[in-house]
């Protein structure tokens, strides 16, 4: 759905908010990324109660990674019971990732991703990036502060790969939709 109804991000220059946020409840298609993005983090919560989710599919990485530039979008938002909701939903989803980067690096490019859209976009993503999820202590390796660790993973080379080229999102950032 999501894909689907994926409207064109943009931004002006008055204002960080963004189409999606500033669309608010009126347009359908935003409505309907919003709805989907969110069922999506709930899915992730749910799973992850009953399951590792160093054991999900792969095609997974790309499902959180989508909903979570929805919620980027969305916590850059005037309105704030959406901005508080959808930083939440977005802190699901990037620890979802954080946690299947075990099984799939893939998802190391996507948090990478993530990380420079929330820089670019001012938004702080209050995650425990970097640490142990609690069903999966038996294999994580602590080896420092958050922030260290984040900065690891970051300095991978597949990972520094620009947001702007991996997403194409200039396009959308630069030519605001009609």
């Amino acid at each position: 759905m999501i894909l689907l109804h994926r409207p064109f991000l943009k931004s002006t220059d008055s204002s960080r908010e963004f189409a999606l946020s500033a669309a608010g409840q009126s347009d359908v298609h935003t409505v309907a990324c919003r709805k989907a993005a969110q069922w999506v983090a709930r899915i992730f919560r749910i799973y992850k109660k009953n399951f590792f989710l160093r054991t999900i599919p792969i095609s997974a990485v790309h499902c959180a990674f989508t909903a979570a530039v929805i919620f980027l979008a969305d916590a850059t938002s005037g309105d704030n019971e959406l901005r508080k909701e959808s930083l939440k939903d977005l802190e699901t989803c990037f620890e979802s990732l954080q946690s299947m980067s075990i099984a799939w690096g893939w998802s190391k490019r996507a948090i990478s991703a993530l990380q420079q859209i929330a820089r670019r976009w001012d938004v702080k993503i209050s995650s425990k990036v970097g640490t142990c999820v609690p069903d999966e202590t038996a294999i994580c390796q602590l080896d420092g502060d958050d922030e260290d660790s984040f900065s690891r993973l970051l300095s991978d080379t597949t990972a520094q790969q620009s947001a702007d080229s991996w997403l194409d999102l200039g396009t959308y950032l630069n030519n605001p939709a009609e």
